[in-house]
């Protein structure tokens, strides 16, 4: 027991007192700063003012000074290593192109001439309950009463032959060939775009031609006639909104006003669609199509 005890005692003797060294530290820390302020306050504080306190800080000065140019230096250093931005494109020169405008014959089946409009509108009616298109077109002084539109001759010839074999008289009606120079300036894009309209122009009396006799062939369905007419009206729409703010609009005026006129008429011919019965479907769409070759035709003929 007396043992145990004594070695108890031992180690504890050995043990260091924590409160004892930091109370020393303090003690050393408060000594140095008084000494320091009474050598600051003696006739040495300038002395060491000058060779010991300025020269330090002179140092660690110096050193943040060179701290900073190494950092100047490095973002030079990136900055060069950084590709310079590629410079813009220069934009489109102005284009100018002439471009000639061919018309497109097309071979009407001409069922009758009148002098007068009602004689033209009774005949179409009775053409129209037929299946025909009953189209009257005023040619100056005279009514001319169409039945219906070919893209070629062969195929109006035969369709006359039929006609006439029924007891009906039938005559070719034939538009002529004339051509229309337009210039085009502007940008690249201007001139590609106006090409594109006069492109359009030419192409949609073609695609109704196409699609009527194909309907009458019943290899396409009302529905399919619909889809491609809403297609042709948004691409005419699509074109007329693309000239409106452009300087190219005035040059090109003619040939968007009838891209106008066929955009009214399709949506005419939509918007009647429930009302059109289905024997008079084929008529119908027969009278969509001479409407707009006269629309074409006369671009050209205002020439």
């Amino acid at each position: 027991m007396e043992r145990h005890i004594r070695k108890h005692v031992h180690e504890r003797k050995g043990t260091p007192k924590t409160s004892s060294g930091w109370f020393t530290t303090v003690v050393i820390l408060a000594s140095v700063a008084l000494i320091g302020v009474m050598i600051y306050l003696s006739p040495l504080g300038p002395i060491v003012q000058e060779h010991v306190i300025d020269p330090i800080a002179s140092f660690l000065g110096n050193k943040q000074k060179d701290s900073d140019i190494v950092s100047a230096l490095k973002a030079q250093d990136e900055q060069a290593k950084t590709p310079a931005p590629t410079p813009s494109a220069t934009p489109n020169p102005i284009q100018k192109a002439v471009q000639t405008v061919q018309q497109t014959p097309y071979y009407i089946l001409q069922m009758g001439t009148y002098l007068d409009k009602a004689s033209a509108d009774e005949h179409a009616l009775q053409l129209r309950q037929m299946g025909a298109a009953g189209y009257v077109y005023q040619d100056g002084s005279v009514y001319r009463v169409f039945a219906a539109a070919y893209t070629d001759a062969e195929s109006l010839t035969k369709v006359q032959a039929q006609v006439r074999a029924d007891g009906f008289e039938a005559t070719p009606y034939i538009t002529e060939q004339n051509a229309v120079k337009i210039t085009l300036e502007g940008s690249d894009v201007a001139v590609q775009d106006a090409a594109k309209a006069i492109e359009f122009l030419s192409s949609v009396p073609d695609a109704l031609c196409k699609m009527s006799l194909s309907y009458d062939r019943t290899q396409i369905t009302d529905k399919d006639v619909d889809r491609t007419l809403q297609a042709l009206i948004d691409q005419a729409e699509g074109i007329l909104q693309a000239f409106q703010t452009r300087t190219q609009g005035e040059m090109l005026k003619p040939v968007l006003s009838v891209i106008q006129k066929y955009s009214d008429h399709i949506s005419t011919f939509l918007n009647e669609r429930d009302t059109i019965s289905e024997n008079e479907a084929s008529g119908a769409l027969k009278r969509l199509q001479i409407e707009l070759i006269i629309d074409y035709i006369q671009f050209f003929d205002q020439k």
